[in-house]
């Protein structure tokens, strides 16, 4: 069990730390609270193998803020847990995310630079380091896409003029120009619910402008065999009427004669124009 101890400001040398440049600013929301009741909650810190002349000192693990904060309030010691000195890099890396991720005012974006930052350090992958911190993988894998999105879609997530749900749908299009060209839109449609609805508009229309019109060809030979159909019809009916009009001139019956004639002239005028070839039916 690591033990509580007041350790002196001056003696604890911090090494890395997985907030943005930023984060310093936020250390005047802890100033007041710390000013009236005194630091609630322990930072965390390491003893050094080597003491030096004046005596131990320690190494931060957790707790850039609050020791940030105590140092601007001139205090000379601080409320600090004393883990062990046997800690190895992972180790510190991993206890410095798993106490920042669980802070509520660190942004979609800066929870993703500390993850990728202890990915690339440790040699861990997303499902690795979802274990040691308490998160899904599903989480950790949407926060380390958030770092594949353009400069303007990463700044308003750190500004929170979108929410990472807004942010994952911009990552759908693969483009960069068209995820800053949908930003503005983004920003202006509040519920993600909407947004995700616009994106999926969008994406559609992209994809039937490219998609090839397959149909077109085969409706195309669809007419032509219908057309082709449509002649041979046309040809066995006028070859049956060739027959009757054969056997009217014969049986020397003028009116089925001049009938049938009359049906040759009107379907010879109406099919011109298809290629059929109609035979002559109007000598006797």
């Amino acid at each position: 069990m690591n033990k509580l101890i007041l350790a002196p400001i001056k003696k604890i040398i911090v090494d890395t730390n997985l907030r943005s440049p930023g984060w310093k600013k936020k250390v005047e929301e802890l100033k007041p609270s710390i000013k009236a009741l005194g630091l609630q909650q322990p930072i965390l810190v390491i003893p050094l193998q080597k003491k030096g002349p004046k005596g131990e000192t320690f190494e931060l693990i957790y707790g850039s803020r609050r020791l940030e904060a105590c140092k601007q309030l001139k205090h000379t010691t601080i409320k600090a847990l004393v883990g062990s000195e046997k800690m190895s890099r992972k180790e510190k890396l991993l206890a410095k995310l798993a106490e920042n991720d669980d802070r509520k005012d660190l942004t979609a974006i800066e929870q993703a630079e500390a993850y990728k930052q202890v990915i690339d350090e440790c040699k861990l992958n997303a499902r690795e380091l979802s274990k040691a911190i308490g998160r899904t993988d599903g989480f950790v894998s949407q926060r380390l896409a958030l770092l594949k999105l353009t400069s303007a879609v990463q700044t308003a997530l750190q500004k929170e003029t979108i929410t990472p749900t807004h942010a994952r749908e911009l990552a759908r299009f693969k483009d960069p120009k068209q995820q800053d060209k949908h930003l503005k839109k983004a920003k202006e449609t509040e519920n993600a619910s909407d947004f995700k609805a616009a994106v999926d508009t969008a994406l559609n229309k992209k994809r039937d402008k490219t998609k090839p019109h397959k149909g077109r060809p085969e409706k195309k030979e669809k007419e032509t065999k219908s057309s082709r159909q449509s002649e041979d019809e046309i040809e066995a009916g006028v070859s049956r009427m060739e027959k009757q009009l054969k056997a009217a001139v014969k049986a020397k019956n003028e009116i089925h004669k001049a009938h049938l004639q009359g049906i040759v002239r009107g379907i010879s005028w109406a099919v011109g124009t298809t290629g059929a070839t109609l035979p002559n039916l109007y000598t006797d």
